[in-house]
């Protein structure tokens, strides 16, 4: 069950999921999917917000799992996990 909805300025709609991450281009009818393992994986448990910043890059807020940042294709270019180690001393990110 979807747990966030977020259209970017492209048209391309990202969905986040308790078990990961899926990007659809409803102009090609495009689905790409990211589980919580594996390449490129998406923050483990809940993806709870979406939100596109003015660069175009996605920041990616999970329930336990930190923070993540995309870009427009899904390509992690940073992730801050929620252990302290970067500054964000919890894990549940409610709201960006």
């Amino acid at each position: 069950m979807p747990m966030s909805v977020h259209e970017d300025r492209r048209g391309i709609v990202w969905i986040g999921y308790y078990d990961g991450l899926a990007r659809f281009d409803p102009a090609t009818d495009a689905v790409r999917r990211w589980a919580t393992q594996g390449p490129d994986a998406a923050l483990p448990n809940e993806t709870a917000w979406i939100v596109e910043a003015d660069d175009g890059v996605l920041w990616i807020g999970s329930e336990t799992g930190g923070l993540q940042l995309r870009d427009g294709d899904g390509r992690v270019l940073e992730t801050i996990p929620a252990d302290g180690s970067r500054g964000l001393a919890a894990g549940a990110v409610k709201q960006l």
